[in-house]
C-alpha cells in the first residue's frame, strides 16, 4: 500500500488496529460471552474490513481507482507524525 501510495492507508491501518484491540479486549461473563465476542463481533469486524477497505485497496492497486476516487470519502484525519 505504501509502494502504491494508497490514499486510505491510515484508515486501513486504523481498522487493523481496531480489530487487534477488540480481539485483545477482556470479555466479562465467561465462555458464552467470549464465544459471542469472537464468533460474532470480531467476525463482523473482519468481514466488514475485507469487504470494504481490502477490496478498495486491491482495486486501487489494480488501477481501477485513482486518488480522485477518495476525494469525497469521509476518512478519519491522518494522525500527525510522531
Amino acid at each position: 500500500m505504501r509502494v502504491h501510495d494508497f490514499p486510505g492507508l491510515h484508515c486501513h491501518m486504523a481498522q487493523h488496529r481496531l480489530i487487534v484491540e477488540e480481539a485483545r479486549r477482556p470479555v466479562a461473563g465467561g465462555g458464552a460471552e467470549l464465544r459471542r465476542h469472537i464468533g460474532v463481533h470480531i467476525a463482523q469486524l473482519v468481514e466488514s474490513h475485507v469487504l470494504t477497505l481490502d477490496s478498495i485497496t486491491a482495486a486501487f492497486i489494480r488501477g481501477e481507482f485513482s486518488p480522485a476516487n477518495f476525494d469525497n470519502l469521509r476518512l478519519p484525519i491522518e494522525p500527525a507524525p510522531r
